[in-house]
């Protein structure tokens, strides 16, 4: 927080970065890292705000299941055994769980 408000990065232009941070006696960004991302600035530092990284998880996880869980059918699922479908309702539930905790699930062996 600066004077009570919230900095956001949500840039198209690193310029206007630039800019804001100069007139706001802010540390420059000079790292393409930041470009185009979400960050605010607090105690100090640029810190990528919370909502943009579970947003990114989310996305990793419907890529994750658009190339996995979304191509099975019922005839592949039913020909599982109980430890499969065990594992892979655990594996899922890890993904849906993962924006939250950020702990990336190791895919289960049916998917390799």
């Amino acid at each position: 927080m600066i004077n009570g408000t919230v900095i956001e990065f949500v840039a198209t232009n690193l310029r206007i970065i630039t800019e804001l941070a100069t007139e706001q006696s802010l540390p420059v960004i000079q790292d393409d890292e930041y470009y185009g991302e979400g960050y605010i600035y607090e105690n100090g530092a640029f810190v990528k705000e919370a909502s943009f990284i579970e947003q990114g998880r989310r996305g990793e996880r419907a890529e994750e299941f658009s190339q996995t869980i979304d191509r099975m059918n019922p005839a592949w699922y039913n020909s599982l055994t109980n430890t499969q479908k065990t594992s892979l309702e655990t594996w899922r539930q890890a993904w849906l769980d993962y924006p939250d905790t950020g702990i990336l699930p190791t895919r289960v062996d049916i998917f390799n």
